[in-house]
């Protein structure tokens, strides 16, 4: 076993913080790419824009830009993936299965995985709250604009679905401005709750997806 300096440990791991990003985002792109194909088939890309969604399911919205962030993607995972290699396979301690070929194509498809899987995850909801939000009565559509709708559902997500059943099944003559508020009032505890919740959701899915990260690097140098 060679010597490992502090220059060497400082290399592989720039590299594998690049790794890392780097097909996380490609992995984003690709489940961006999956919405944008399924809006496409579905022809439920004009709706998506009309809601003002569009960006929070896939960006840029301009095909051509699109595909040349796609092509730059690629790319970029590509040189990054080979100095990965590079800086693993200039250490001979990395042994895992065969190498550091196996080392770097197990974490880069993790990362991939997650980065298609977290912007999956959040394509899918927006295309939940759209379709809740065309199913409304026509009634709510001609009382209100698109983004007082988008707020209601917004505020009343983070309640029981209690609410926003009760309130899609408001009797017409309650569907106004007041009634807004006061299912806003109603469920202001809850979205203080899911609030925090959802930070510490967040904070936790991250140590745990670093901590995936680096656990798998350090197996596959030591293993």
């Amino acid at each position: 076993m060679n010597t490992v300096g502090s220059s060497d440990w400082a290399f592989v791991v720039f590299s594998l913080v690049l790794l890392v990003v780097a097909f996380y985002l490609l992995g984003s792109y690709f489940a961006q790419s999956s919405a944008r194909f399924i809006a496409v088939v579905k022809k439920t890309r004009e709706t998506l824009a009309e809601w003002g969604v569009e960006r929070d399911v896939y960006w840029p919205a301009n095909n051509l830009l699109f595909t040349a962030r796609g092509i730059g993607h690629v790319l970029i995972g590509v040189a990054i993936f080979g100095l990965f290699l590079h800086a693993t396979a200039s250490l001979d301690f990395v042994s895992l299965l065969g190498g550091s070929l196996v080392v770097t194509i197990r974490i880069a498809l993790y990362s991939l995985w997650l980065g298609f899987s977290l912007r999956y995850i959040r394509a899918n909801s927006v295309q939940n709250k759209l379709i809740a939000l065309l199913r409304l009565r026509l009634i709510f559509h001609q009382r209100f604009k698109r983004s007082d709708l988008l707020s209601m559902y917004e505020s009343l997500r983070q309640a029981p679905p209690i609410f926003w059943e009760e309130y899609t099944n408001l009797p017409d003559k309650e569907v106004n401005e007041e009634t807004n508020r006061k299912f806003r009032e109603w469920v202001t505890p809850y979205q203080y709750s899911q609030s925090r919740s959802h930070n510490r959701f967040m904070q936790a899915a991250t140590v745990i997806a670093i901590g995936l990260a680096v656990i798998s690097a350090v197996i596959a140098i030591f293993t």
